[in-house]
């Protein structure tokens, strides 16, 4: 039987602004709220070092994770993979506002290892 991989899952909780119909825990929140988040996110990886699970899967939902700057997403992404046991084919998904998709920022996401990048419907 071959080994069950987990997913680990990210929240990253800001938006634009909180639309009427989102029953998710976001926030707004400006440049140096989203960069403390971040710092608070990579001490809390810290704390699961030598978590049992090996993963397969790392996404990034929200909110809004488009809305961390490429550098964010870069260190929570070498974080995640220096913390945990992920295994060597592991795919990286990141949801994306479209407002937010830009060449460079696709080019960013990529080098970051952004494999995958989900639009919400709602975008449309």
């Amino acid at each position: 039987m071959s080994e069950r991989l987990a997913g680990l899952y990210l929240h990253v909780p800001f938006c634009a602004r909180i639309c009427p119909y989102c029953d998710f825990a976001v926030r707004t929140g400006d440049r140096a709220r989203r960069s403390r988040y971040v710092e608070h996110l990579l001490a809390e990886m810290a704390l699961y070092a030598g978590w049992p699970r090996r993963f397969d899967t790392l996404y990034f939902g929200g909110g809004t994770p488009s809305s961390l700057r490429v550098e964010e997403l870069e260190r929570i992404v070498e974080t995640a993979r220096a913390t945990f046991d992920f295994a060597g084919t592991a795919a990286v998904f990141l949801e994306a506002n479209p407002e937010d998709v830009t060449a460079d920022a696709a080019a960013g996401w990529r080098r970051a290892g952004v494999e995958t990048l989900s639009l919400g419907i709602q975008a449309l």
